[in-house]
């Protein structure tokens, strides 16, 4: 399958999630698992985007530095979600903004990048396709168009993801290094617990 294709399943993978989660209640467990659930799936999308297909669409050029920003964004509004409790009247607003932003830049990407405005023969972009394929598998899930709940004994989503997202987003890295970073004892598969403010 071609590579914008694979892309394309997955962001599809994406979105049914994020509907999935604005119909559970805000704080309910299943809600929560959910979110794991994408922090998983958008990590390791973002991953195999700009580990492969952003380099192998390189010539492309204005339209890749785009998208990398758009990342940014996404991450930046994920950051502003995750900080916010289910209790705080902020937290649909924060999560439809994180929603619009992750939505907003898949289309984009369908738009500008699918199929990839740069010359790839019909085999290079299924090779990268069977790449982008084999990097869900490499990472335990079952491929970019379908979806697998977190192996049992893998630590809680939060709990992994956490960092990466402050790794991701400097400017929340900036005010969380300022707040207290603090256990909050609620990882139901771990002893290693979430980290909240």
């Amino acid at each position: 399958m071609r590579a914008d294709q694979v892309l394309i399943e997955h962001h599809n993978v994406l979105r049914a999630l994020c509907k999935d989660i604005t119909g559970r209640p805000a704080g309910s467990a299943e809600r929560e698992e959910r979110v794991d659930d994408l922090l998983v799936e958008l990590d390791i999308h973002m991953r195999v985007e700009d580990d492969l297909f952003y380099p192998a669409v390189a010539a492309a050029g204005p339209l890749v530095a785009v998208a990398h920003a758009e990342h940014r964004q996404v991450s930046d509004r994920l950051a502003g979600f995750l900080r916010t409790t289910p209790t705080d009247p902020a937290y649909e607003g924060q999560w439809q903004a994180f929603v619009t932003t992750l939505d907003a830049h898949a289309e984009e990407e369908e738009r500008d990048l699918f199929p990839p405005p740069v010359e790839m023969t019909a085999d290079e972009l299924d090779g990268l396709g069977t790449g982008c394929s084999r990097r869900w598998t490499r990472y335990g899930r079952p491929g970019p168009s379908s979806f697998a709940s977190r192996p049992e004994g893998l630590c809680c989503a939060r709990c992994e993801l956490r960092q990466q997202v402050w790794e991701w987003c400097t400017c929340s890295l900036a005010s969380w290094a300022s707040s207290s970073l603090t256990c909050s004892g609620s990882c139901r598969m771990s002893t290693r617990p979430c980290w909240t403010t």
